[in-house]
């Protein structure tokens, strides 16, 4: 009954998810190059639908709990936990932040906080109420941290798919199967920030805090040195989802 009911709620996100998603990119497709303010306002909108679409899923699928039963802010905000679990994971942004500040080809861009907000509420960081905040804890009636973080992040990073293939699309600067392997490894960060706090708007926060590093410090990613400080990151996020998971804090729907 479990493994019939997390297939059918993963499905229906995922089907849904997929179809605003493709619908938008063959939307954006036939606007590669927009041309006046209808267009490029026709393009924007078509962009924002697609990055928010696995959080209008996330949504649409968890609206009961969510507005009925009046479970918004702490789905957004957290579940009361240990101090020491919100220290944990404010430790994942201040180590990720020096190891792109470390790397970094140019001083912080002092258009940084834009970056960020506009990640928060245009960008990257919409995804997160979709992945982390719904999909997650899905999977995790079936699997064992881990697994279902890996499994996110490979569902996360095909949905991605579109940003290597769509005409006019912003490329990602990264081969594909590196592009999957920062997914995992990142996708170990956000798993062990939701699993200590159940908190998806700090989920939100790293994703675009991560995002906006990437566009601000542009730093040297084909390091070999920056690679094994990022994996070591993998690593260390990876011990804090078992971790977490041990302590009770792991991730539960509503």
């Amino acid at each position: 009954m479990i493994q019939d009911q997390t297939r059918k709620q993963a499905a229906c996100f995922l089907v849904g998810v997929t179809v605003i998603t493709w619908g938008c990119v063959w939307g954006m497709g036939r606007l590669a190059q927009p041309e006046g303010f209808a267009q490029m306002a026709a393009f924007t909108a078509l962009d924002f639908l697609e990055s928010a679409s696995p959080l209008l899923m996330a949504v649409v699928l968890l609206r009961k709990p969510l507005f009925r039963e009046r479970r918004l802010a702490a789905f957004f905000l957290g579940a009361p936990t240990r101090p020491v679990n919100w220290l944990l994971a404010g430790s994942l942004f201040l180590l990720q932040y020096l190891n792109f500040a470390w790397f970094r080809t140019r001083t912080l861009n002092p258009a940084f906080p834009g970056l960020l907000l506009a990640q928060c509420l245009l960008g990257g960081g919409l995804e997160e109420a979709g992945w982390r905040g719904y999909l997650l804890p899905v999977l995790r009636r079936r699997f064992s941290v881990l697994p279902a973080s890996v499994l996110v992040s490979l569902i996360w990073v095909g949905w991605h798919l579109p940003y290597f293939i769509q005409p006019g699309a912003v490329r990602q600067g990264y081969s594909f199967p590196a592009y999957l392997l920062i997914g995992v490894l990142t996708g170990f960060c956000l798993t062990a920030i939701y699993g200590l706090t159940r908190s998806v708007l700090l989920c939100t926060a790293f994703h675009s805090f991560q995002n906006a590093l990437v566009m601000a410090l542009d730093a040297d990613t084909a390091s070999p040195l920056f690679q094994a400080c990022f994996l070591a990151l993998g690593v260390f996020a990876a011990v804090l989802c078992v971790a977490a998971t041990r302590d009770g804090a792991q991730p539960r729907q509503g």
